[in-house]
């Protein structure tokens, strides 16, 4: 009976320790997360505050040292021979992983992998998320105040020559593009180049008449829409060449259509990286305002045209004013 009731004493007492243990580590990892979640959320972007984070979480877990990687593989992140461990770590479409030192007690690799790890990955994903949304506003506020600056130019008159050349700045600043052309549509196999702005080697000279061949531009000209090559990689002629030759990687179009006509084109080159989805769309927000400078200028120079030639024939009639008059009845 003694016996029984020891070992009936001993596992209550073991159980009463591990619950006891167990309530100081949730309550460590409560403070732990909630001190990583201010840093990493109030910083607004994730991989700089990766250090930080991993020095308080290897501090409030007792650990060696410890190292959070975001946008990286547990594979690529230990040199052969080195004695560490990773855990992986996924947060939507994202990987990441921790790494600690090999060797650890069981008992705190158990807690990493089940505890630990799972709310690392959602602090990581809400992290992620808050960047990624933080950017994209601070693209579309940036892009807004780019065609508002381009708008003014265009609704006090400017003459279309500094429209294009101010769209053809904003534009390759606003897309980190290489280089952007504005090209006017002069016949069915070639066109002038009026604007451009980029490095050099990576942009047509202004002014130069330039062949239409089945590149870009031509897609561009004979379809009226948008179009992309996002490498030139696999693709051979002309276009491909002049490419390989000016060190263009991808290029994205919008057509210039004015009273319903395509007038030119506006095209953008990156050199190393493919431009994002949705450049398109971007662009054609840009043509739109070239396309009303144009038509703008034409219908000021159709006007003065026609002003011209009422005056012309006032003055015409001022000087003959016999001429196309019927003479008098005599009595």
């Amino acid at each position: 009976m003694y016996l029984i009731v020891a070992v009936l004493a001993g596992s209550v007492a073991h159980v009463a320790r591990a619950r006891v243990v167990e309530a100081v580590e949730s309550r460590q990892e409560s403070d732990l997360f909630a001190e990583l979640s201010r840093l990493m959320l109030a910083e607004g972007r994730l991989r700089p505050a990766l250090p930080e984070a991993s020095r308080r979480l290897a501090r409030a877990l007792e650990l060696p040292s410890a190292s959070i990687e975001h946008g990286r593989f547990p594979g690529d992140e230990i040199p052969h021979g080195e004695r560490r461990v990773a855990f992986p770590l996924r947060y939507g479409a994202q990987t990441g992983v921790l790494i600690v030192p090999a060797g650890l007690h069981e008992s705190i690799v158990r807690r990493l992998r089940e505890r630990v790890v799972p709310q690392l990955e959602t602090l990581m994903g809400a992290a992620y998320e808050l960047e990624a949304t933080s950017s994209s506003v601070s693209e579309l506020a940036t892009e807004q105040a780019t065609l508002r600056r381009l708008a003014a130019l265009v609704a006090r008159g400017a003459p279309p020559g500094e429209v294009v050349a101010a769209v053809a700045a904003e534009t390759a600043m606003l897309l980190e593009a290489d280089a952007t052309s504005l090209v006017r549509y002069e016949a069915s196999d070639a066109v002038s180049v009026i604007a451009e702005h980029g490095k050099p080697g990576t942009k047509p000279p202004a002014g130069r008449r330039l062949a239409v061949d089945r590149g870009i531009t031509d897609t561009v000209l004979r379809t009226s829409r948008p179009a992309r090559a996002d490498h030139y990689a696999d693709r051979d002629g002309a276009p491909a060449d002049r490419a390989h030759r000016d060190g263009v990687g991808s290029a994205v179009g919008a057509p210039i259509v004015v009273e319903g006509r395509v007038w030119g084109a506006l095209l953008v080159r990156w050199s190393q990286h493919t431009p994002p989805p949705g450049t398109e769309d971007r662009l054609a927000l840009f043509t739109e305002l070239v396309a009303t400078a144009v038509a703008n200028s034409e219908n000021r120079s159709e006007l003065s045209a026609s002003r011209a030639r009422i005056a012309f024939a006032a003055d015409s009639a001022r000087r003959h004013p016999r001429a196309g008059r019927r003479p008098p009845p005599r009595f």
